[in-house]
């Protein structure tokens, strides 16, 4: 209540400092959990779950990262490319996407190289042989899934990626390796 001192008794003082009090702790919670979801949302490695036929979540856990570069071919050089890599037990999804990151993921006639350096110049080559699914994608399996993991889990701060397709497409980009080998060990691999 108005001019009420602090250390009077009042049936309203209570009511009016819980109040008051629930709705900072209320905001300290808000802002605890907004900068819980900008910390979460800044990291480049996520965990999430496939899903089946009616959208709900299965058992299976994959990790990925988005990240963007640029591609160059016979028709263009540097244009906007949009990467998203996917991985999960036994095989590597690479997603390329030209030009608007809505656009189809394109798809290798035949086989293509994936060339990555990290930043101690230590270089890997992995062959891309296989689609990921009639959408669109490639896919990294057998030796050449072992290959990448194993090359991927070594590398600490930003990789440098090359993929070339047999004509004459080129797409480049980085990889940003902060928090990889906790995601892969959260999704068992």
């Amino acid at each position: 209540l108005p001019g009420m001192a602090l250390n009077q008794p009042g049936p309203e003082r209570p009511r009016k400092y819980y109040a008051l009090y629930w709705r900072l702790l209320g905001h300290q919670q808000t802002q605890r959990v907004r900068r819980a979801a900008e910390l979460y949302n800044s990291r480049p490695w996520k965990t999430d779950f496939f899903v089946d036929d009616f959208g709900d979540d299965t058992d299976e856990k994959y990790i990925y990262t988005k990240t963007t570069g640029h591609f160059s071919n016979s028709a263009t050089s540097k244009s906007k490319l949009f990467v998203e890599i996917l991985i999960k037990d036994k095989s590597v999804g690479l997603f390329l996407k030209e030009y608007r990151e809505t656009k189809p993921s394109e798809k290798f006639i035949g086989d293509g190289e994936m060339l990555l350096k990290n930043n101690q110049n230590i270089r890997e080559r992995v062959l891309i042989l296989s689609e990921w699914n009639s959408n669109g994608g490639m896919a990294i399996t057998g030796k050449e899934y072992r290959k990448l993991i194993t090359y991927l889990e070594s590398c600490e701060g930003t990789i440098k990626v090359v993929v070339k397709d047999n004509y004459s497409s080129m797409y480049n980009f980085e990889l940003d390796m902060r928090d990889f080998n906790k995601e892969l060990e959260g999704i068992g691999l």
